[in-house]
């Protein structure tokens, strides 16, 4: 459901989406010369742990259900047990299911991690554009202020077009998370075996690794842009506007009010904190104590 309402929204903002990236775009140029490496080799992994996520459980459940171990899958029921009656041949009942799950698997996680990979890098982009607009000294005031309003355009459109859909892929996350947690610590139903393991082991490490991107990512770009309004405050009045004190004041007085009021809140998740990992923590460990002691 979570993911039919993430394709939804997506869907309803694909040009308003399309034109934020675009002018979010318009400066690629300041930042293409020193980070086109970085771009392009997080871009590669990004998309690689986009495969991994989607074939290696795939592929995996596949071949267990030809060698019929249905309860060692990483979903909850084989929603192609039928197929064992229909096919004759175990090479076609492992093609079709292959397909099948990669297609329920494609369907659970492209979208979310569609959303965390341009998420990410336009925090990133923004992040680079900030910094190396504090890095200039010798700016002049008309395009100080241009740029100024150019991130905080950007980062209320960030606000306003990402923050539902990553509050859904925060969501997905921890029950995934949780999910394949719980079919770790169940011992009744389920025998882990090494193989199943290491391919578990991987999957929850691709889901924790987008997490804490994503998180740290929004992160890294509050605290460059709470800079940014820090040192746009600190410079003489002459920068704000060289003919009227009052103006100046009014330039200075929204500074400050955008740097405490602008956020990109994901309701509440991107304010970090350290009780919030401390919170997170103690959640987890509870959780795996309370299955234990149930099973």
């Amino acid at each position: 459901m979570m993911s039919l309402c993430a394709w939804w929204t997506v869907y309803r903002q694909r040009h308003a989406i399309k034109k934020y990236l675009q002018y979010l775009y318009s400066t690629w140029s300041n930042t293409k010369s020193k980070l086109g490496w970085y771009y392009g080799l997080m871009l590669k992994i990004s998309i690689t742990l986009l495969l991994l996520s989607v074939c290696i459980p795939s592929a995996y459940s596949t071949v267990l259900l030809v060698q019929k171990f249905d309860n060692h899958t990483l979903y909850k029921r084989n929603r192609c047990s039928y197929l064992k009656k229909a096919m004759g041949s175990k090479l076609q009942m492992a093609f079709i299911s292959f397909i099948w799950r990669l297609l329920d698997q494609h369907l659970y996680w492209s979208i979310h991690y569609a959303v965390a990979v341009l998420y990410s890098f336009s925090c990133r982009q923004m992040s680079s554009g900030i910094r190396n607009l504090c890095s200039n000294r010798d700016i002049e005031p008309r395009r100080l202020w241009l740029r100024y309003y150019f991130f905080r355009k950007c980062l209320m459109e960030t606000e306003k077009r990402y923050s539902f859909l990553i509050f859904i892929f925060i969501v997905r996350s921890f029950i995934e998370f949780f999910r394949v947690l719980t079919f770790l610590i169940s011992r009744t139903a389920v025998v882990v075996d090494s193989l199943l393991g290491v391919v578990t082991f991987f999957y929850t490490c691709i889901i924790v690794i987008v997490f804490v991107n994503v998180v740290l990512r929004a992160s890294i770009l509050l605290e460059d842009y709470q800079r940014m309004c820090e040192w746009i405050s600190e410079l003489p009045r002459n920068l704000y506007s060289p003919d009227q004190d009052m103006e100046a004041t009014q330039y200075l007085m929204k500074v400050l009010d955008d740097k405490d009021s602008l956020a990109l809140t994901g309701w509440g998740f991107f304010t970090l904190k350290r009780n919030f990992f401390l919170t997170a923590t103690a959640t987890l460990v509870s959780y795996g104590v309370i299955l234990h002691q149930l099973h």
